[in-house]
């Protein structure tokens, strides 16, 4: 499986690192993996609210953002991350 420094980051919860590598430009928000997903799917399928955020202000694809906010409907707290992050990002 092809993943990238991002996507291993995201899968370990490790926001400091993703926060390291968006900031620095080493990183592209947008990239697939070889399953087709993105860091943003990835935080999305863990309900991982931090890395959310964290990739939503760094520029991640501002659709599958405003996507996410409309398919969280779970757990409020997420649905407000989303939701603001979509605002934000805007």
């Amino acid at each position: 499986m092809l993943t990238f420094p991002l996507h291993q980051a995201v899968l370990r919860g490790d926001v400091e690192l993703v926060n390291e590598l968006l900031t620095r430009g080493r990183a592209d928000t947008d990239a697939w993996d070889s399953n087709g997903d993105t860091a943003l799917q990835l935080a999305l399928d863990r309900r991982d609210a931090a890395m959310i955020a964290a990739l939503a202000g760094h520029s991640a694809d501002q659709a599958a953002v405003a996507e996410a906010g409309a398919a969280v409907s779970e757990s409020d707290e997420l649905r407000r991350v989303v939701q603001a992050a979509a605002v934000v990002s805007i």
